[in-house]
């Protein structure tokens, strides 16, 4: 038994291993090229769930005052476009950005504006060098006075944390994450389910 749990252990860390080999960039190194690698897994997670969710689950919230499903993935999107900007100094609506996170209501839209907002991460990343990460970043909201580094981390971070909470909110909808299902299906066929 204890080598079958090692076994599912491995198997299930075995994608992040393999995201961070395929999605790292040749010329990435070090912590940008593992970011890059856990992000991107993270990100495919997230993308998973939206599309199997169901388009009118998409206004669904557990309580009053609480994100909705299509909020939270909105929030995810806009929190990708507003951090990385202070580490790249573009300069964005804060404002504007706060308001799609209501605006952008259907499945559809949510998805797009959410890979972009990955791919606006990506680029990010991906323009820095390794002596990029100790340029030194000021999060007045928070307020916190971190380095490049760090602000990759909040991303990160953040992304893990809401893609948690969307995966509460597909459970109490009765969606199996799509990966679980997959797990779930093969141990069937194995017969270990």
């Amino acid at each position: 038994m204890a080598a079958r749990m090692i076994f599912t252990v491995l198997l299930t860390a075995l994608p992040v291993l393999q995201a961070i080999a395929q999605d790292g960039k040749a010329d990435m190194t070090g912590f940008r090229a593992e970011f890059n690698g856990m992000f991107s897994h993270e990100a495919e997670k997230v993308l998973q769930l939206l599309d199997a969710m169901p388009d009118e689950k998409f206004s669904w919230r557990p309580s009053e005052g609480v994100r909705s499903v299509g909020e939270t993935y909105m929030h995810i999107a806009v929190t990708n476009v507003f951090l990385p900007s202070l580490i790249s100094g573009e300069m964005v609506d804060v404002e504007g950005l706060m308001k799609k996170e209501k605006e952008v209501t259907s499945k559809a839209d949510v998805r797009e504006y959410l890979e972009k907002s990955f791919k606006n991460v990506k680029k990010t990343v991906a323009s820095m060098t390794d002596a990029d990460l100790e340029k030194s970043v000021t999060i007045e909201f928070i307020p916190l006075t971190t380095t490049a580094r760090g602000v990759m981390m909040l991303i990160y971070g953040h992304l893990s944390e809401h893609l948690g909470q969307s995966i509460a909110y597909a459970r109490m909808n009765n969606v199996v994450p799509p990966w679980t299902a997959a797990q779930q299906e093969k141990q069937k066929e194995e017969g270990n389910y």
